[in-house]
Formats: C-alpha cells, sequence, structure tokens
C-alpha cells in the first residue's frame, strides 16, 4: 500500500459516511459493511505505511492523525443522528457499534 492507497481509502470512507447522512434507513444497512471494511482497510494501510521513511515524517504523522479525527467526528455526528432515529432497536444497535468502530479507529 501506498499514500496514494490510503487517499483513495480516506475519500471512500467520507463519501460513504455522506451517502449514509442522506439515505433512507434500510440503504443504510446496506452502506455499513462497505464503511468497516473501508475502515479496516484504511488501518491496514496505516500501519505498513508507519513501518516505511513515512514514520519519521512528524507532518505527515499529524496529518494523519488531523484525517482520523475529522473521520471520527464525520462518524460521531452519524452515531448521534442514529440513536436519535433508532433509539433502542436491535437493528440500530448494530448501525450503531458500526459508527462507534469508526469513533475507535482514531
Amino acid at each position: 500500500m501506498n499514500q496514494s492507497s490510503l487517499e483513495q481509502i480516506t475519500h471512500a470512507i467520507s463519501d460513504l459516511l455522506e451517502e449514509i447522512d442522506a439515505a433512507e434507513m434500510e440503504a443504510r444497512d446496506e452502506l455499513l459493511p462497505k464503511l468497516n471494511q473501508q475502515i479496516e482497510a484504511r488501518r491496514a494501510c496505516l500501519a505498513q505505511l508507519l513501518e516505511t521513511e513515512l514514520a519519521q515524517d512528524r507532518e505527515w504523522i499529524k496529518r494523519q492523525l488531523d484525517i482520523s479525527r475529522g473521520l471520527a467526528q464525520q462518524s460521531k455526528r452519524q452515531l448521534d443522528k442514529q440513536r436519535s432515529e433508532l433509539g433502542g432497536y436491535r437493528k440500530g444497535r448494530q448501525q450503531v457499534s458500526i459508527y462507534q468502530n469508526v469513533e475507535l479507529g482514531k
């Protein structure tokens, strides 16, 4: 994996979060597994890149941390929205857990 891959994955996560925001409840069910898959791909890509010379570049690391925080904030807004819309429904809990996964992936 390289920086280009990381950027593509990051954009995919952001785009999916926007799609989820605009989607109806049923459509969200299809988008959430894709979001989770992209989150895992980003983690793996970051882990690989941190084993390269980029790990020595403080600005790059700070930029990646800022991007991660931005994605976490975006997902937190979705989490809050889901909680308010879904209440205690079992289906909602599954969706909420995926948003929490994004938030923990800082």
